[in-house]
């Protein structure tokens, strides 16, 4: 365990990432909104609003963020979606949508952005696309806390690991959304 004075002095030593585009997207619905946990090597989601436990079964990716305010925890939505009735009806969204960075964060800083990929509760892989906020490429070397290291392992850290890479069509999924 990390004294005090040692968590405060990694906290000096964080890059805040100011969002590149300005542009903002939809915001994340709150049935999409999850925090990421981890206990030994399984991985689930604890949804914000709820605190519902989600076991990802089936491959999927998701966009994260590591919020300045929050640098201790992982923050996900899915990245391919199915709009609820009422999000079609209501809220004007498409039946099928996709979520940015900004549909976390609405432009605030944030230490670090990306995709990470689950399945079977387990972390295939995670990388550092974001167009939004663009980390560099080993920028989480010095910008991740402990937890977040314990979250986000360097091991598992690959290049276009999320939808940039090759996985979506080697497997023929698109669109999936398990929690519809």
């Amino acid at each position: 365990m990390l004294s005090l004075e040692e968590v405060l002095e990694a906290r000096r030593d964080l890059w805040e990432l100011d969002c590149l585009d300005p542009g903002l997207d939809k915001v994340a619905p709150k049935r999409l909104l999850f925090e990421l946990c981890r206990s030994g090597e399984v991985y689930y989601l604890k949804r914000t609003f709820d605190e519902k436990i989600v076991h990802v079964h089936v491959w999927q990716v998701f966009i994260f963020v590591v919020l300045v305010s929050r640098p201790t925890q992982v923050f996900c939505v899915p990245l391919y979606n199915r709009s609820t009735t009422e999000e079609i009806n209501f809220w004007n969204f498409p039946p099928t949508f996709e979520l940015a960075h900004t549909s976390i964060t609405r432009t605030s800083q944030v230490y670090y952005a990306g995709e990470l990929v689950l399945e079977k509760d387990s972390l295939f892989g995670w990388d550092n696309h974001s167009g939004h906020y663009k980390p560099g490429t080993f920028m989480h070397r010095e910008n991740f806390l402990p937890p977040v290291k314990h979250l986000l392992p360097v091991s598992k850290y690959k290049l276009g690991a999320g939808a940039e890479g090759a996985y979506l069509f080697e497997h023929g999924i698109k669109n999936y959304d398990p929690y519809a």
